[in-house]
């Protein structure tokens, strides 16, 4: 009804389980990791995400737990 052709979620393993069901509902869904504009208040403001070897390790393990 209003056009859209998918669904932003900013998140990664905490949104994992909403994108499986949106996606099996027929839904496609656009995950956002990283910089996510939204959050951006709560990150404190726009910041280089994943700069050290375990914050790029969770972005990898979101991405893939997004897919």
């Amino acid at each position: 009804e209003t056009g859209a052709h998918a669904v932003k979620l900013e998140g990664g393993d905490e949104v994992a389980q909403q994108i499986g069901a949106l996606t099996k509902a027929g839904i496609p869904v656009v995950a956002h990791l990283g910089l996510t504009p939204q959050s951006v208040g709560v990150l404190g403001g726009y910041k280089v995400q994943g700069k050290n070897a375990e914050a790029a390790r969770k972005l990898i393990d979101d991405a893939r737990e997004c897919e």
